[in-house]
């Protein structure tokens, strides 16, 4: 076979020079959205075309430079989705991550588009970490909904090799749902 999804990073050859001078790569959902951040003038993105970012991508967007990669996918619960499967993949490289939400939940291909760069750069800024991305929304959950919800979280926690960093994660984790570390 000639094209496996999960073994490349489409616009990574041309994200690299960029993202080694920024230290910073933007990683999108589709090729759509890399070629408008390219034409519009980002050229420190790349795309893991619509397919759940692996281990393999991870150890390919090493090569980038990259110590900050900046998740950015569509703005709908199939990109919330994305994001978290990216996280999983992700998170054993030690990355300093975060996750941008398009303005208006849009598709970042259609805001650079229709709104040019400034909006894109704003949300880029406004990036949220990636434990309060995960963390989003947990408090107004309860029962088996919560639960499902915590061993989510945990299990992209458990992704982090560092101990000292889960051990923080964890601690963090509890005190935003007022639960024990137990």
């Amino acid at each position: 076979d000639w094209f496996h999804k999960g073994t490349l990073v489409y616009g990574l050859d041309l994200a690299v020079k960029a993202s080694r001078k920024s230290r910073h790569l933007v990683l999108m959902e589709g090729y759509t959205d890399v070629i408008a951040a390219h034409q519009k003038g980002l050229p420190n993105t790349a795309a893991v075309l619509g397919t759940s970012t692996t281990e393999q991508h991870a150890k390919l967007l090493k090569r980038s430079g990259a110590q900050r990669i900046s998740l950015v996918f569509d703005g709908d619960n199939a990109g919330r989705e994305a994001a978290f499967k990216a996280l999983h993949g992700l998170l054993p490289e030690d990355y300093d991550m975060d996750v941008v939400q398009p303005p208006g939940g849009q598709d970042p291909c259609d805001v650079l588009m229709s709104q040019g760069l400034k909006p894109f750069e704003e949300a880029l800024e406004g990036a949220s970490a990636w434990f309060d991305f995960v963390c989003e929304g947990l408090d107004e959950l309860h029962g088996n909904a919560l639960s499902q919800a915590v061993d989510r979280v945990l299990s992209l926690i458990l992704r982090v090799k560092a101990p000292v960093h889960r051990q923080d994660l964890v601690r963090r984790l509890s005190e935003r749902l007022g639960m024990s570390l137990e």
